[in-house]
């Protein structure tokens, strides 16, 4: 979800999902679950690629809690709504 709050793309709009139909969705969840995952733009700041690779850890134990993502944010100034 950090990756599409902060890039603005919908990921499970991609085209080629709901072009490709179900062997489509089927190949993109398969590729996920075997690691890959998507590029993460130049421009974002170091600290901000680390906290969403660290949720996108294989291994659900290595990944943040909600309340550590919430701090690693806030601690870089940004400000939920209120």
């Amino acid at each position: 979800m950090l990756f599409e709050l902060f890039s603005g793309k919908l990921l499970a709009l991609r085209a080629e999902l709901s072009a490709g139909g179900e062997e489509a969705v089927l190949a993109y969840v398969a590729r996920r679950a075997a690691g890959e995952r998507e590029r993460l733009p130049a421009r974002w700041p170091p600290a901000l690629k680390q906290l969403v690779s660290d949720c996108w850890a294989q291994d659900p134990a290595l990944r943040p809690s909600f309340g550590e993502v919430l701090s690693r944010c806030a601690s870089r100034g940004a400000r939920l709504p209120p």
